[in-house]
């Protein structure tokens, strides 16, 4: 494999409400070179449809899950990179679970809602070398991971 050609990193996003479109089209379009979409996750069945008709996404025809399906999409799709931006009181949850299959996490603020979710976090036992990532600022964390190469 040439050195010089770039790792195309697969994600995964748990969480479909306003926020995400950010994330969406920062995958499907500005880092598409080095990027793909492989799912999408949320409680919604709405949200889910909506999102995967946005043009970014359409054209990468990610699979479609519902958020009781999450350990079966990492099993079936297998993402680099899970990125959290549902309900702030769930991120602890996907969290942790990512980490325990095997994948890196990128999530913004706050990545828990308390101490006691904090320190599960901190604890999650990896299967694999996974790496956290949050950032305040929704425009730049995917710039920020691909910048650091951690995801």
């Amino acid at each position: 494999m040439d050195p010089l050609m770039k790792k195309t990193t697969t994600y995964a996003v748990v969480g479909l409400g306003g926020r995400s479109r950010i994330y969406l089209e920062a995958i499907g379009q500005t880092y598409s070179a080095t990027s793909r979409l492989v799912a999408l996750c949320d409680s919604n069945a709405g949200r889910l449809l909506l999102a995967a008709d946005l043009p970014a996404v359409a054209a990468q025809a990610p699979g479609l899950y519902s958020d009781n399906d999450f350990e079966r999409m990492i099993a079936e799709i297998k993402p680099d990179a899970v990125i959290v931006i549902c309900q702030d009181s769930f991120h602890d949850t996907y969290i942790c679970r990512a980490m325990e299959l095997g994948c890196d996490v990128i999530t913004e603020k706050p990545m828990t809602i308390d101490a006691e979710n904090g320190r599960r976090e901190s604890l999650t036992p990896r299967s694999a070398p996974a790496a956290r990532c949050a950032s305040h600022s929704t425009t730049a964390i995917l710039r920020r991971a691909h910048k650091l190469r951690i995801c």
